[in-house]
């Protein structure tokens, strides 16, 4: 009844015949300034047509903006098109269908990003991909079983190839990505030269820390280049906001052995000298006693030193205390009581009276 009334209503609209409006000119002066001006008044039949027909004025605008946009796509090459799409699925989806021998030609595809990431690297780094369109890139064949977008050899060289900061594409794909199965599409196959699939799980990615040394007299400068650890896979999973972490995380138990896992969890970052349990506290909203015990050590009831660590410079000295008022959904109360049930007392004690850089540097002024 509501749609008849609407469908009336418009049907009944009193269209005018021609524009009725009355305009008057103003002009003011003063100070010798003289500034003209114009008011128009519509009559009411003009006021309401016009008022009714704006919907329709969007849509026609819109559209127009629309086919626009597609026509100057068209004349674009293809590299400026992919580019644009940035990995998302509806215009990925029209690159590949009316240009899928582009794909091999094109030379964005085998340029590198400004961190030296590859393009599949670039992939995995985007929350846009989804599973459909990505497996068809990767592994899609023509009757003749030929690789219609991606040769099988160029993924796989990609996927063990790293970026200036020594990381992988599953790892940027552990902490981007929308599905477990999306993800899947990231892993190395085996190979002679890595032999196996699971060492992209079971590496750091190396940070290069570059110090430099100049020497104003003689103008020279001497470059020493530091390789630090940095992430483990559990690290970048445990920043995953598009997937449940905890079925994550227990896929990934599968994949690395239960030794490096041990050694992975208790790894701190060179960033801010996290592990994965104070990222996890970051960056997920819910936590239960099965992601806990997933993040700690075996040994957790003896272990203070795990219990203890502070963040590093950058992360201003914070503890494990002080990172869970860093989210506080579904509420703080909440998370000291989960965590203080796997929290040694004496631990807890030394982490409640210990303050983070911002209030050390405050109490030693006074």
């Amino acid at each position: 009844d509501n749609d008849k009334n609407k469908e009336n209503k418009m049907t009944s609209l009193n269209i005018p015949q021609k524009y009725k409006d009355v305009k008057i000119n103003l002009l003011f002066k003063k100070d010798g300034k003289s500034i003209v001006g114009e008011v128009q008044f519509l009559f009411k039949i003009m006021s309401v047509f016009n008022h009714e027909t704006h919907p329709f004025y969007e849509i026609w605008r819109q559209e127009s903006f629309i086919l626009g946009s597609f026509e100057i796509m068209d004349k674009l090459p293809f590299d400026k098109q992919l580019q644009i799409a940035s990995f998302n699925r509806r215009d990925m989806a029209n690159l590949m269908f009316y240009f899928p021998n582009e794909f091999h030609r094109s030379s964005l595809i085998r340029s590198l990003g400004p961190n030296g990431e590859n393009f599949i690297s670039q992939m995995a780094n985007n929350s846009n991909v989804t599973y459909d369109y990505a497996n068809a890139l990767f592994s899609k064949k023509d009757e003749d079983n030929k690789d219609i977008f991606f040769l099988g050899k160029f993924v796989q060289s990609q996927l063990i190839t790293k970026d200036e900061k020594g990381t992988y594409a599953l790892m940027h794909a552990l902490s981007k990505q929308r599905s477990i199965e999306c993800i899947k599409l990231f892993i190395p196959s085996p190979s002679p030269s890595n032999e196996t699939d699971k060492f992209v799980w079971n590496t750091l990615n190396n940070v290069k820390k570059r110090i430099y040394s100049i020497m104003y007299m003689y103008d020279k400068r001497n470059e020493t280049i530091n390789y630090l650890e940095g992430y483990s896979c559990i690290s970048f999973a445990v920043r995953n906001t598009n997937v449940n972490v905890l079925e994550l995380l227990n896929w990934m138990k599968e994949e690395i052995g239960k030794g490096n896992w041990q050694k992975f969890i208790k790894t701190r970052d060179t960033n801010q000298g996290l592990t994965p349990l104070m990222n996890a506290l970051i960056y997920q909203s819910e936590l239960n006693d099965n992601i806990i015990k997933a993040l700690i050590p075996e040994n957790y009831e003896q272990n203070h030193e795990f219990w203890e660590y502070k963040c590093n410079e950058y992360g201003i000295g914070k503890n494990i205390l002080h990172l869970m008022f860093n989210n506080p959904l579904p509420s703080v109360g909440e998370r000291l009581k989960l965590m203080r049930k796997y929290l040694p007392d004496e631990s807890w004690e030394n982490l409640v009276v210990t303050p983070d850089e911002v209030e050390l540097k405050k109490r030693n002024k006074v």
